[in-house]
């Protein structure tokens, strides 16, 4: 029991030194940075209460999977403060830190409604609440779980936060969610993040076994500022009489803000052809293409899976085997169709050499993964 105390102690007192650097920034002791997020799921609860999800990573998930526990510890905690809690009249926002195992830190404060709102009842006047609560549980993940799991590499341990928020009709929902069905929600997340998702009328996307489990982009992406990917696909296009399969690799730079995402990617293809020899062999002759990509799209869902995005690609032979392909010959794609999750693409496109002579349409069938 001593050496527990002095742990305690020992940590108020590192915290100290924290405490007095955020004076000036009160958010700091509890408000994660927007940008250590990448994924973020809404449950719609009954009586229009919800909970939000927001992790760092999709493997955090397991680290919150029994949201009971910590509900429960939560709520244990709040009981013992439950004389400092605001009116239930007015709407309370209460913030849960749980960055160190020992020591959780609330806080709690109250939003204060913009006018007086009252019910009439036999002539006597109550109050109403009119704004909904927000709990707010949020925290880094310990090192030591994460060490334990070995999916994560040792010089990012601290890089690594959730944050659960609960949007309740009245403080008191949160003790009736302590049944499982917290538990049995991330669950589903966990199974059916990567299944099919589809539209709603408020233009989110739902999870079509579940509705009740949204976000504002498939699987519950949250979009980076900048971002390094390398693009992969098969791809199928005609040349002349000819039908022919490629790989595309191309490394991307890609760049959002303002709900528009902007790629530019240099790559490579592999063109795979079969050529009838005079021996009546076939023979296979793989033509590589080096090309620039630039592509612009709407990062803000529309209910139409189908549509038509400003696309423009340009490849050039660099590598000639047979005589299928002319020599010096360019590849320009204009614009492109895409579809479902935007993993499947059709490009028009055209090829041609020597400044546009011997023009060839082309039709570009590309499927990512």
């Amino acid at each position: 029991m001593k050496r527990n105390l002095l742990i305690v102690v020992l940590l108020l007192s590192a915290m100290r030194a924290e405490y007095a650097h955020a004076q000036n920034e009160p958010g700091k002791l509890f408000d994660i940075a927007e940008n250590k997020f990448t994924r973020q799921y809404s449950v719609e609860l009954e009586r229009g209460n919800r909970m939000e999800i927001l992790l760092t990573s999709m493997a955090d998930m397991a680290y919150i999977s029994n949201l009971d526990s910590i509900v429960k510890e939560f709520t244990n905690e709040l009981s013992l403060i439950k004389d400092s809690l605001l009116p239930a009249s007015l709407s309370r926002r209460i913030d849960y830190n749980m960055d160190e195992p020992l020591v959780k830190k609330i806080r709690i404060r109250k939003n204060a409604p913009r006018a007086g709102y009252y019910a009439f009842v036999n002539g006597s006047p109550a109050l109403l609440k009119v704004d909904q609560d927000t709990i707010v549980i949020n925290g880094r993940i310990p090192a030591d779980w994460l060490r334990q799991t070995k999916r994560y590499k040792p010089d990012s341990y601290r890089e690594y936060y959730f944050c659960i928020l609960f949007y309740l009709n009245d403080l008191n929902d949160l003790f009736a969610y302590k049944d499982g069905r917290l538990n049995e929600k991330l669950r589903i997340i966990q199974q059916n993040y990567n299944a099919v998702w589809q539209y709603r009328a408020d233009q989110r996307l739902q999870l079509k076994k579940y509705p009740e489990i949204s976000s504002s982009t498939a699987r519950g992406y949250i979009y980076p500022t900048e971002a390094f990917v390398l693009k992969k696909s098969i791809d199928i296009q005609n040349y002349k009489d000819h039908f022919i399969p490629s790989v595309s690799f191309i490394p991307t730079i890609i760049h959002t803000g303002d709900f528009i995402k902007r790629e530019f990617g240099l790559g490579i293809e592999a063109h795979f052809l079969f050529e009838k020899q005079d021996s009546g062999s076939i023979k296979t002759r793989v033509n590589l293409f080096a090309g620039i990509e630039y592509r612009v799209t709407p990062l803000i869902k529309t209910q139409q899976r189908v549509k038509l995005y400003p696309s423009v690609s340009l490849a050039y032979l660099v590598q000639r085997k047979g005589t299928s392909y002319d020599r010096h010959t360019f590849r320009l794609g204009v614009g492109s169709f895409e579809f479902g999750n935007f993993f499947t693409r059709i490009q028009p496109a055209i090829y041609f050499h020597d400044f546009f002579k011997n023009v060839t349409p082309s039709l570009r069938l590309l499927q990512r993964f």
